[in-house]
């Protein structure tokens, strides 16, 4: 991630035509999105998802048909009670996890924020959700479509020989098994993944900043109170709450990297000459770390302005490639962290600082799990009601 910053605001990795572009400045994302089409075939089933489709009729048909029937704020509205009930649900469950634990007993939170999610997503696709702790059966399939996602992730990110000596005999050698790993991998739900990573990391800043935590409960109290549980109609009143998430993604976005993008005509992007065919990937990572935008950019501080009126901030990108799902998410981390940081006291075991080191894919997964101690801290009642 801290390459293209060493070499200039844009640089090019490999030749062209399978040429690599990493713009780095918010300015050049701008113009970016007006030449550019995505490519990946493999794992995008030759170019029938969405979110791989180059632009065009089809693409525009895919996109509308996943905006309309899921993604639209009239179906948000309609899905209302599956994220709500999710998240009541892992809460609950998060109660009694506490609660059967000894005193010293951590609670491994990543896992719990993968579920959560997972089954929101599983519901609003297939009506069906495939992880409940409190069951003694679980689902067999529950366990593979899991690491599907997880390695549908991990092998998106990976590093393939043929992208470095792009030409024949060397595209069909598959050192390593890499490629037959793609091609046996189902994309299911890439943002279930996307949106359990998010948490995970928002969850660790918290953990690493407890003044900003303790921030966080007071407003919830001072806008909530302890005697009702927090709604999605309250969190409009969250304003240090919502902070938080925003800055949290600055720095822990969705995706290091935008999908790869391929120029479909010749053209300049911040003072670079891009040949067609080549495929760009705007570093985002290091957008949102650029010490000419961002005072102390490794540092979360969550007064920052993130409006991005220059495409600065775009942790869903920006433009036509922009991430539908972008209100989802946000309806789910918001909710979620709220009830969170209302319903539990939390501390690291050992009152040791999390680790924060990233792992590798096409998200940006943390290397190990989070492990959290915790204390309920409201009535019984509202967390088995």
């Amino acid at each position: 991630m801290e390459f293209s910053g060493d070499v200039s605001p844009s640089f090019t990795a490999f030749p062209p035509p399978r040429g690599r572009v990493g713009p780095a400045g918010a300015g050049e994302l701008d113009e970016f999105g007006e030449f550019v089409d995505v490519q990946p075939s493999t794992l995008g089933y030759n170019l029938a998802g969405f979110g791989f489709a180059p632009y065009g009729p089809y693409w525009r048909d895919i996109r509308k048909l996943v905006v309309i029937e899921l993604l639209s704020a009239h179906r948000l509205e309609q899905f209302k009670h599956v994220r709500v009930s999710e998240i009541d649900t892992s809460i609950k469950e998060l109660y009694r996890m506490g609660k059967t634990n000894q005193p010293d007993e951590a609670v491994e939170i990543t896992s719990w924020v993968e579920q959560m999610t997972l089954n929101i997503i599983t519901r609003m696709i297939s009506g069906k959700r495939y992880f409940d702790r409190s069951s003694a059966v679980q689902d067999p399939g529950a366990g593979n479509f899991r690491r599907a996602i997880k390695e549908f992730m991990y092998v998106s990110g990976n590093f393939f020989s043929s992208d470095v000596i792009p030409y024949p005999p060397f595209t069909w050698v598959d050192w390593g098994g890499k490629l037959r790993n793609v091609k046996r991998i189902t994309l299911i739900v890439a943002g279930a993944d996307t949106g359990s990573i998010n948490l995970t990391w928002l969850l660790s800043i918290l953990l690493n900043n407890q003044p900003a935590l303790a921030r966080a409960k007071e407003e919830i109290d001072a806008q909530i109170g302890k005697t009702r549980l927090v709604e999605e109609c309250d969190v409009k009143n969250l304003v240090y709450l919502q902070a938080i998430l925003k800055e949290a993604l600055r720095l822990y976005q969705p995706g290091p990297l935008s999908v790869p993008h391929l120029a479909t005509a010749d053209c300049e992007i911040g003072g670079y000459h891009i040949p067609k065919g080549t495929r760009l990937l705007p570093n985002v990572w290091k957008l949102h770390r650029d010490p000419r935008v961002w005072p102390n950019p490794g540092n979360h501080a969550a007064g920052l302005d993130v409006s991005g009126k220059n495409f600065e901030y775009g942790p869903f990108r920006a433009g036509r490639r922009s991430c539908p799902g972008l209100t989802l998410a946000m309806q789910v981390a918001q909710l979620a962290l709220a009830r969170l940081v209302q319903g539990f006291e939390f501390a690291t075991p050992g009152d040791e600082a999390v680790d924060m080191s990233e792992g590798l894919g096409i998200a940006l997964p943390k290397v190990k799990p989070v492990e959290v101690l915790i204390t309920p801290r409201l009535a019984s009642d509202l967390y088995e009601g």
